[in-house]
């Protein structure tokens, strides 16, 4: 019984305490970067809850293709050096064709169907939600990764805590944030519902994949690089939406400012063209109010 419970503190209790100490810093890291509350809890815990059963959702699939295809894995220990050209195909398929689809997938059809539920009307609740998604998927994945290397290599623990603890949480938080991110605005612009919801998928499992490839075949940096830019992103993208649907709805067109990355990444109806800056405010003035006017027209038939 002894032996058991020392096995189960190690095996279990250890790594699952780690995992939660990486996933409360970055919880609070952002907490302090955004202290205001506009968006209830419960929304907020259930996303995390979500992110946990997609976490065991992907594993579950990635054991099944496991048996039965007898993966070669061995390019995913620490150690691992491409020296040729061919010795980067199998990181290039595990990461884009197995790791990320499978995950951000589970991720995006259980985080879909949250955002059909809930009531958003502002792009930065849907980004919370994505980062709580993350981080509950960040969970129960390093806790995975932390009990093998502990039984397994208990030697590298050190550089998996600080590889994944740190980084890996923060991955997928910002898997989370660009998923949501791109849910939202599919949620608000109906007119381009379908554009917004592929890219929100799309754009999570392509960067994901880039983070696992570059990681695996000890190019980190590139990794590293790729999340402090999506994290500048992550920021910019929230300051210029915190207030944006809000100021629609009271009519103060002067405070509104093109969002980042909006006139390339949204309307499409700009594509090949160019555009002034006061035509861009009035078309994304009117693509907004419209919006909300058609909400607005579903509210009033519901109520009578």
């Amino acid at each position: 019984i002894i032996f058991n419970m020392v096995n189960f503190i190690k095996l279990f209790l250890v790594p699952a305490l780690a995992s939660l100490f990486f996933v409360i810093l970055w919880i609070l890291f952002f907490y302090v970067y955004s202290p205001k509350k506009t968006l209830r809890i419960k929304f907020l815990l259930i996303a995390f809850v979500l992110g946990i059963g997609s976490a065991f959702m992907s594993l579950a699939i990635e054991m099944s293709f496991y048996n039965i295809f007898n993966l070669d894995t061995s390019f995913l220990d620490i150690s691992f050096s491409a020296k040729t050209l061919s010795d980067l195909i199998g990181p290039l398929i595990y990461s884009f064709c197995f790791a990320a689809i499978i995950e951000e997938t589970s991720k995006f059809i259980l985080v879909k169907k949250l955002f059909d539920l809930t009531n958003i009307n502002q792009v930065i609740d849907g980004m919370k939600i994505g980062l709580a998604v993350g981080l509950g998927f960040a969970l129960i994945e390093n806790s995975i990764y932390f009990s093998a290397v502990l039984s397994q290599n208990p030697e590298k623990i050190a550089a998996v805590f600080i590889l994944r603890g740190v980084l890996s949480t923060l991955a997928h938080g910002i898997y989370g944030i660009i998923m949501g991110y791109y849910l939202s605005l599919a949620k608000f612009y109906e007119k381009l519902h379908t554009y917004f919801v592929w890219r929100a998928l799309l754009a999570s499992f392509l960067i994901h994949g880039l983070f696992n490839f570059f990681l695996i075949i000890q190019l980190g940096f590139y990794s590293l690089f790729m999340l402090i830019f999506l994290l500048v992103a992550a920021v910019l993208w929230y300051n210029d939406r915190k207030n944006l649907e809000l100021r629609i709805t009271i009519g103060d067109k002067t405070l509104i400012v093109p969002p980042f990355l909006a006139e390339k990444l949204e309307f499409d109806i700009w594509k090949g063209k160019k555009v002034s800056r006061e035509d861009y405010l009035e078309k994304l003035w009117n693509i907004l109010l419209e919006t909300d006017e058609r909400k607005n027209e579903r509210v009033d038939k519901t109520e009578y």
